[in-house]
């Protein structure tokens, strides 16, 4: 939301992001990374007026600088282990993130649904929490989700999803 974040900007001193401080955005090299990176980087600059500095790392520097919380922006992804949104939810837990969020609001959102024994109730105290991680504190700017498309052969039959939804073949059959 382009016009919200200009009004926070100007709200918070920055109109058009103006004597915005440079940050660093950090990110591990290779792959994918680099292109996302100066998509960001590209994006700000384009909308908001925010210049950023692009730093990549090897996974040997990356990976210490992100547990010891030494960045500015950093590009963190995660894999889903299972299908609940408390698989992301709980990575930014007070303590266990390297990020440095330590949010009494969020965490007790995220204690509250791991003792809540109906859905609908424990699915709105994910949501409430996502809102303080994405929506209300800006923690987490989600970018981007994957997602794979597969072609199957319809001969292809009995063919399984694991949790992150991937196909598995198991138990499959080619019918003639």
């Amino acid at each position: 939301d382009i016009a919200r974040a200009k009004q926070l900007l100007a709200d918070a001193g920055y109109p058009d992001g103006a004597g915005f401080p440079e940050l660093t955005y950090t990110y591990p090299s290779g792959g994918k990374n680099g292109d996302v990176a100066v998509a960001l980087q590209s994006q700000l600059l384009a909308n908001l007026g925010i210049s950023i500095k692009l730093q990549a790392l090897d996974p040997g520097s990356y990976y210490p600088a992100r547990r010891s919380g030494d960045f500015e922006l950093l590009r963190y992804s995660w894999t889903a282990d299972y299908t609940d949104p408390v698989n992301y939810l709980s990575l930014f837990v007070s303590g266990i993130n390297s990020a440095g969020i330590a949010d009494p609001v969020y965490d007790e959102f995220v204690d509250k649904s791991s003792r809540e024994g109906d859905a609908m109730t424990r699915n709105g105290l994910l949501h409430d929490a996502e809102e303080v991680l994405v929506t209300k504190q800006f923690y987490v700017n989600p970018l981007y989700t994957q997602f794979y498309i597969q072609l199957v052969n319809p001969k292809l039959t009995g063919i399984t999803k694991d949790d992150s939804g991937a196909n598995v073949y198991r138990y499959a059959d080619l019918t003639e």
